[in-house]
């Protein structure tokens, strides 16, 4: 990307929270990561369980994570599959001469089956054990995204906020019980329609949500996560974080790329 159409791209998501950017990805990147959803559904590499409990163990009452959404996280682990490399080059498409200066903190993979229930409304970042916020959210569409099968819905400007609470996803109730709800109508909610290979950014503070799943096939994504260089793991923001058992409270991240 141009330094003067990145720097543009910049200041309006950290005015609005959020950015669109049509036909981010070229075709064989599409191929690429499509490749590698299919592969994934035949191999044995098992869906994410129930990893969105960061501050609190999960209630007992609780139902897997399948119930909302299908994901892998970081399939870059796994080298009979490319994604190493297509985050390289996504990360180019993204930040072009200023590369060395963003590190790719995770990359999920998913699907919104049908009739996989309300992903509620939340912040990403109560759920990074971060100790700040100078990130963003690239979440590319896969399939046709539209309202009939949960097409992400943005807040702008809710990011303005900071970093409020770490919600239960899935009843959007927070999950130190403190009694915090978002109130859509105090913002000018967004739901764009997005083709495959368009791209959503959006700040780690941006309030964002997804409905069920009326169609009958699958809607999949690629989401990216990624943060400046300098960003430090503080465990006090994400304290049941499964990263803990590899890194150091105050250490400087290093990120996948």
């Amino acid at each position: 990307m141009k330094r003067e159409i990145q720097a543009f791209r910049q200041k309006h998501l950290l005015r609005e929270g959020w950015d669109l950017i049509p036909d981010l990805l070229p075709s064989t990147l599409i191929s690429s990561v499509t490749n590698t959803f299919e592969q994934l559904i035949k191999s044995n590499r098992n869906p994410s369980t129930q990893i969105l409990f960061t501050h609190n163990e999960p209630p007992e009452d609780t139902p897997p994570l399948s119930s909302i959404m299908t994901q892998w996280l970081n399939p870059w682990r796994w080298e009979e599959f490319p994604e190493k490399e297509n985050c390289k080059i996504l990360k180019h498409i993204l930040f072009g001469e200023e590369s060395n200066d963003w590190l790719l903190f995770q990359e999920i993979l998913f699907m919104k089956q049908p009739n996989q229930g309300d992903f509620h409304w939340h912040q990403d970042m109560p759920f990074f054990p971060l100790d700040n916020s100078d990130g963003v959210t690239c979440w590319i569409a896969f399939d046709k995204c539209t309202k009939e099968n949960g097409a992400l819905m943005i807040a702008p400007r809710s990011h303005l906020s900071g970093s409020l609470v770490s919600i239960n996803l899935h009843t959007g109730k927070s999950q130190d019980g403190n009694g915090f709800s978002f109130v859509q109508k105090d913002f000018n909610i967004v739901q764009p329609i997005l083709n495959p290979g368009d791209a959503l950014l959006f700040h780690p503070c941006t309030f964002h949500a997804s409905a069920k799943n009326l169609t009958k096939l699958p809607r999949r994504a690629w989401a990216t996560v990624w943060f400046r260089k300098g960003v430090k793991f503080k465990r006090q923001n994400a304290p049941n974080h499964p990263m803990w058992k590899d890194v150091k409270d105050g250490s400087i991240v290093q990120g996948i790329l």
